[in-house]
């Protein structure tokens, strides 16, 4: 998204003008609509789905205080609108081509990292489930400094009988669990 303030207008629709003007919401939207919506030049007989999903408010009515709704088909509009799928392909693409240029193998190869680096975050740790949390982050940094944007770490910080771990989620037994999961989670976290 372009976050640079002031500057042109943007439109999510052409228009042709014959008498009247008529509007077409566009079907592909490139960079330059990647905008905050403040600069989004808006007709009032445009109708822009994806605006007024979202409580746009009403531009021929006085509106002195805005709705504001969560719906469901609101959800449904952020999964399957075009601009959605735009902005996780501009997400996605820096990852699919360090992928494509070696960047994989060059993240997950922890052979180059210094053995005080492997003390810090843990990854030599006893521990199994601590050892294979150090690791994600230690991979979390290596991807965060190649240029990936996103990165969720889960810390699976106990093993149980159905699934092999268990996370965070802990409600009458908070004491007993995080005095499990904090030698496991603490030191490759802050090493992060």
């Amino acid at each position: 998204m372009d976050t640079s303030m002031g500057g042109p207008g943007f439109r999510l629709y052409r228009s042709t003008f014959d008498v009247v003007t008529t509007f077409f919401p566009l079907d592909e939207h490139g960079p330059e609509t990647y905008r905050r919506a403040i600069y989004h030049y808006n007709a009032r007989a445009s109708v822009v789905d994806l605006m007024t999903d979202f409580d746009q408010p009403d531009c021929t009515l006085s509106a002195p205080r805005r709705s504001q709704t969560t719906t469901p088909l609101q959800a449904l509009t952020m999964m399957n609108h075009r601009v959605t799928f735009d902005m996780a392909e501009g997400i996605a693409s820096p990852v699919e081509q360090g992928i494509q240029g070696g960047i994989q193998q060059q993240v997950s190869d922890f052979k180059s990292e210094p053995r005080h680096i492997h003390q810090l975050y843990g990854t030599d740790s006893t521990n199994s489930l601590k050892a294979a949390y150090a690791q994600n982050c230690l991979l979390s940094r290596r991807l965060l400094e190649r240029g990936v944007r996103y990165v969720n770490l889960y810390c699976a910080s106990r093993s149980s009988g159905a699934d092999g771990y268990l996370n965070w989620d802990a409600h009458k037994t908070l004491k007993s669990d995080y005095e499990r999961h904090i030698p496991i989670f603490d030191q490759p976290t802050a090493a992060l």
